[in-house]
Formats: structure tokens, sequence, C-alpha cells
């Protein structure tokens, strides 16, 4: 998920690890070959990450400082070998552990790297680890900087770091009685990643919605789309109210008058809106007018959106809108991804066992909605969001209305 600045831009081709302020066509493997001064501090250090910097790193004539954390056994000892490896080979390279002797101290987590010719040169700090995951593959966010000045803070910060107590020079005998620990918390980490994936899926369901009878759901509208009737009310109704609503509501300005406001209300299609609150909603024009501006703002989150005008407290609250009528404004911006939630909807969405998000505000609830009704529309056959809104419609008049079938 890179950032959309286009000055924020990955270190390698199709990652997701984005740097700001990285500039255009910057290689990071090339620059090693051409330094005098390279300078690496990682919280933790993995051999899928320094294969993609080693080739280039043993090119280089540069001085070379390595320094890695040890905390909860996480840098891999064949990764130490090939750092201790190459120390003996090149004397210009001098690889550290960080570690404090008897118990723990801080938490050594910085990943910070330094690339100097001369005084010039650059220097990455950020979230990435030295991993495949965190120089390409995490979604991490880093910062690039060229400024002499931040170099020369960078710099001193790390031969602070060099010279201090418990950054040890690494020796070859370190490694061999690392590495039965490091086996032994490896395997801790198995368990450790199950119950991980588990709190990843309760806390995903709870934000997730979710239909017990899906498949008989999807059935229905695959066959209904497919009838004469279908057609007919879509034809004839339904996809005419689309351009009606927008010229009622004078889309996208929202520029409307009492009459183009009482209009929308009379326009039956994607949700029956109840006329009592029309003027008292039209009275609050200012927020209203404004908060609907803002609900087409596609790079905000509809939850926040939607919350803007529905809470009370909200930046654009209106006494009297309801999501029926927010999420009609929204199918008619953007058929693609939002659905309507009017009563026909809620209630046909009931009978096929529907469940709502826990917790969470009424646009949060939308969004849970709307993520779930993307794969309905797809599995139904569905050409927009707008085509479901006449499925669900029909069910809940033809089963519904009059009681359960």
């Amino acid at each position: 998920m890179p950032l959309k600045d286009s000055k924020a831009r990955c270190l390698f081709p199709s990652g997701n690890a984005v740097v700001a302020g990285l500039p255009q066509n910057f290689d990071l493997r090339s620059r090693p070959e051409q330094a005098t001064e390279i300078r690496l501090a990682t919280a933790f250090a993995h051999l899928s990450g320094w294969q993609l910097l080693a080739r280039h790193v043993r090119r280089s004539k540069a001085r070379i400082e390595l320094v890695a954390g040890l905390h909860y056994c996480q840098t891999e000892p064949a990764l130490l070998r090939k750092w201790v490896g190459l120390s003996s080979e090149n004397q210009r390279v001098q690889p550290y552990v960080v570690g404090r002797p008897g118990r723990l101290g801080p938490m050594f987590h910085p990943k910070v790297l330094i690339v100097k010719r001369g005084r010039a040169g650059f220097a990455i700090v950020g979230s990435g680890n030295l991993s495949a995951g965190g120089l390409r593959d995490n979604v991490e966010c880093s910062v690039f900087t060229a400024d002499r000045d931040m170099l020369g803070h960078l710099s001193r910060w790390f031969n602070e770091l060099v010279a201090n107590c418990y950054t040890h020079r690494l020796r070859g005998s370190d490694i061999k009685s690392y590495e039965v620990l490091y086996d032994k918390a490896k395997r801790a980490r198995v368990g450790t990643r199950d119950l991980q994936r588990r709190a990843e899926r309760e806390i995903s369901a709870a934000h997730a919605a979710s239909m017990h009878r899906w498949k008989e759901a999807i059935g229905y509208a695959r066959r209904f789309l497919r009838t004469r009737g279908f057609h007919e009310i879509w034809t004839n109704n339904w996809r005419p109210a689309v351009n009606n609503i927008k010229s009622a509501l004078d889309y996208p300005d929202f520029d409307f008058d009492r009459n183009g406001w009482r209009k929308f209300y009379s326009i039956l299609p994607f949700g029956h809106l109840i006329a009592i609150r029309r003027d008292l909603v039209f009275r609050q024009g200012g927020p209203l007018k404004a908060g609907l501006r803002n609900l087409l703002d596609e790079t905000q989150p509809v939850d926040q959106r939607l919350d803007a005008i529905l809470a009370q407290r909200g930046r654009f609250h209106v006494h009297g809108v309801g999501l029926n009528l927010l999420s009609k404004v929204l199918a008619v911006h953007n058929p693609q991804r939002w659905p309507v939630f009017n009563d026909p909807v809620r209630q046909t969405l009931k009978h096929f066992d529907y469940e709502a998000p826990r917790g969470g505000s009424k646009g949060r609830k939308y969004r849970a909605l709307a993520e779930l009704m993307q794969r309905f529309k797809r599995e139904a056959g569905a050409r927009n969001m707008l085509m479901l809104d006449p499925v669900f419609y029909n069910f809940y008049a033809q089963k519904l209305k009059h009681g359960p079938a």
C-alpha cells in the first residue's frame, strides 16, 4: 500500500515499503559501490534483507559499520556469520551487536542507514529493519534526507552508539552461544504467530459484516437479475432516477433550492425518504450542503464522511438526516462502490441473517456493509451497486412486506 504522494516511492519495484522524499530513479543497491562510508543500525537483521544489498556492499571500498540488536532473538545467526566472514576478508568492515549484561535494558530499535561520499551523501531513517520485508515487502514508511546538517546529526548519533559500552564488536564465538537461544526463541515464535493470527481474525471479525444465508441470498439475486421484471423496473424507474436525483440536488455543487429538495424527496427509487423531516432538514442548509459536498470526497474514509453528518458532534451534523438519505447520494455519486441502505434493504438483509459489526459508529457499520456488498455484487452478477436496490426491494415487497414467506 504505497503512499499516493509522488515523492514517496518504494525502494524496490512492486514493493510496499515507501520512503518519503526519495529521489526519482534512486537505486539503493548501486550507492554503496560509490561510497566512502556506510553505517547501518537495525533492530533486527535477516539474511533476506542482507542479500538485497550484499553484492554491492562487497564491491565497496567504504568504511562499513554494521550494528544489529538481539532483542527477542530476532536477528538471524546466519546473517551474523556473513558479517563476521566479511569483516575477516575486509578490515574496513566492523560488525557489532547491542546487548546489556545481566538485565534487559531499553529496547534497541533504530533503523538507520547512512551512506556518504566525503561530506555528501544520504540517510534513510524509518520503520523497516534489514529484511526483505523491511526493505521491500512490508508496509513500511521511512524518510530520505541528503541534508548535510542532518547527516552530521545522524553521524554523531552513530558515533555515540558505537562508543556505548553495550555495543560489542561481533566475534564468531558470540554467534555459537547466541544460536542456541535463537533456535529456542524461533520455536516459541510459532505459538506467538498463532496467537497473532487469532487476534487479527477476531479483530477483523469484529469490524466485518457477514451474511449467514449467503448462498440463498446470492441465488435469489442472480435469478431476479435475469428476469424481465427486473429489466422493466430498472429501465423504467431505477435507472432514470439517477439523473433525476442529480438534477434535483444540483449535483455535485448541491446548490439546490427548496423545490429541488422537495423533488429529491419525491423520488422513490433507492429509498423512500420520510417527508415529515424534509423541511426541518432543508432549514439547516449551510451544514447540509457543505456536508453533502464533503460526502463526495473519496480521499476520506467513507465512515468519516458519513459520521461528520450523522454524529451529533460531527462537523456537518444535520438533525433529521439518516443513512438512507446519505447512502442514496453516495450510491448515485459512485455506483461501483457504494450501496444504498434503506428499510427494504435492511429488512431483506435481516431475513438472510445479515450481521453488522459489533460496536462502532453508523458510518463504520455502513463501511462494513459496503465491503460485503462489493463481494455480493460480483457474485450476483450485478453491473453496479444501484442494481442491488431493486433486487432487495422486490424481495421485500414480495416476501416480507405482508409477513414472512
